[in-house]
């Protein structure tokens, strides 16, 4: 094939022959290339045009690219007019205006729905009714199965650890990365590393527990519910510390004087205090006379 000029024969080369990121091989095609990065690298085929993030499937990376990127609300609530980025969030969100009416009578957890209550009750009694047809193995939730059937059909999950892609990304995280994992997590309390991102507003945080939380301040549930008030919060923390005014724990003690307190912002502010400062001062020189 002839071009006119050189602008036109890397135009052609870029669209008609993609090379590999990683080894700098061409192709004939991008779903050779996307083949290649899959079989030779473990590259995940769809990545985003903005950050280097990969994914399974295109609507995952569409997804991505909506929420974390482009800012685009196109799901929006009929109730309140609130927008979201997905009709998976809508949907979460949507429940909040209505109340949870169905209660499970041996933990107390609430649901907006009564297939969800039912379904929360597997728990309890140990029943595992989503089975997988090739091990016969079982699990409590559709969407467990769904994630274990991937170890059977050889689609590959992203490890966030170390960026590669496996069959059975729980046993690889396990076998390669257990003993990495708690010092990796108090590492990111010096380095300020946040690998956990809101796919609504695009806030990171350290651990993915606080992600977890966070998302629920978009959506409005409020799965901590005090089982001797009836009190809900979305926060784990809020939950504690509204537990701990029925319950009197004081958690927080001062290694100076002894004193317990039941919140820490409580021991940060008698730290400060000037009755506290002054008797740390006097035991140097208390010490001194003995």
């Amino acid at each position: 094939m002839l071009f006119p000029n050189t602008e036109g024969f890397t135009n052609h080369t870029k669209k008609s022959h993609p090379v590999c990121s990683v080894c700098g091989s061409m192709f004939t095609g991008i779903l050779k290339l996307r083949d290649h990065e899959f079989r030779e690298h473990g590259l995940l085929p769809y990545s985003c045009d903005y950050c280097p993030k990969r994914f399974n499937h295109k609507t995952h990376r569409n997804l991505h690219v909506k929420a974390r990127h482009t800012g685009e609300k196109t799901c929006h609530c009929d109730i309140c007019g609130k927008g979201y980025s997905c009709i998976s969030v809508l949907k979460t969100h949507r429940m909040t205006h209505f109340d949870k009416t169905f209660i499970c009578d041996v933990c107390g957890k609430g649901f907006y729905h009564a297939c969800h209550l039912t379904r929360h009750r597997l728990v309890h009694q140990k029943v595992r009714p989503y089975r997988c047809s090739t091990c016969g193995k079982g699990f409590t939730q559709a969407a467990n199965l769904r994630s274990h059937q991937l170890t059977h059909t050889g689609e590959r999950q992203l490890c966030s650890i170390c960026g590669k892609s496996f069959r059975c990304l729980k046993n690889h995280v396990i076998s390669k990365h257990s003993h990495e994992l708690p010092y990796r997590m108090h590492q990111r309390s010096h380095t300020g590393e946040k690998p956990f991102h809101c796919d609504i507003c695009g806030k990171s945080y350290r651990l993915k527990e606080l992600l977890r939380d966070h998302r629920y301040t978009h959506t409005g549930e409020k799965p901590y519910r005090c089982s001797m008030c009836s009190k809900t919060f979305n926060l784990a923390t809020s939950f504690m510390r509204h537990r701990s005014i029925h319950t009197g724990e004081t958690p927080y003690s001062c290694l100076h004087c002894g004193k317990h307190f039941r919140l820490l912002t409580f021991l940060k502010a008698h730290l400060q205090t000037k009755a506290h400062l002054k008797q740390i001062q006097q035991r140097p020189a208390d010490n001194a006379h003995l």
